[in-house]
């Protein structure tokens, strides 16, 4: 695959992923996930795990259902887009982002410097590590941001594992539902009354 259609396929597949998600599109998920694909979510601390296709429908159903009650809709953006035929490295140092050195030599890999220095890091994992690469597969990074009930703070990071048939067999979604700045007093109660001793490290930490 060229340069300009792996660009093209991953815009596609993010585009895709968007309009299921807003439209809550139950049924096309079928469509998307190879038979014995895995998909794990963490929001905000819960872990939701769902093995096998059926699974994975009536996790996304139950998503589906929760984003309707809610009022949630997002917006998704491509930060990186590689081939994983050839891959050597695993993710980069900073742990956004999936990279195949041979594709950047040939151009093959997509990055969008801008999406992904206003990612925010994600707290204690690396969300790419436990990601094999799968040989003819891609790797596709999108960052995610939405709309509760009408109220903006809701963001998080995608990774999507597809093998050469172009089925995603693993996806990482991880997020938060209402992330403030640390100048918040309401996110800083709740990190307190959550967390008290990391709220009161931070807090003494502070200059």
């Amino acid at each position: 695959m060229t340069a300009p259609e792996l660009i093209e396929d991953a815009a596609r597949f993010v585009a895709e992923a968007e309009r299921m998600t807003n439209e809550r599109d139950v049924d096309g998920i079928r469509d998307v996930f190879a038979p014995d694909a895995q998909w794990d979510a963490t929001l905000d601390g819960l872990i939701i795990h769902a093995d096998g296709l059926d699974e994975i429908t009536h996790s996304w159903a139950t998503m589906c259902r929760f984003m309707t009650k809610r009022d949630m809709y997002v917006k998704k953006t491509l930060i990186v887009a590689a081939e994983t035929a050839h891959a050597a490295e695993t993710a980069l140092a900073n742990g956004t982002a999936l990279v195949n050195e041979t594709a950047l030599v040939n151009e093959t890999a997509l990055v969008n410097e801008t999406a992904i220095a206003n990612v925010a890091p994600v707290a204690n994992e690396n969300p790419v590590a436990n990601v094999a690469p799968v040989a003819g597969g891609t790797i596709i990074v999108n960052e995610w941001r939405g709309t509760i009930a009408g109220r903006s703070g809701a963001r998080g990071i995608e990774v999507w594992q597809r093998n050469h048939h172009g089925l995603v067999t693993n996806q990482r979604l991880y997020g938060f539902l209402d992330a403030r700045p640390e100048s918040s007093l309401i996110q800083n109660l709740r990190m307190l009354a959550a967390h008290p001793r990391t709220a009161l490290a931070f807090a003494t930490s502070r200059r």
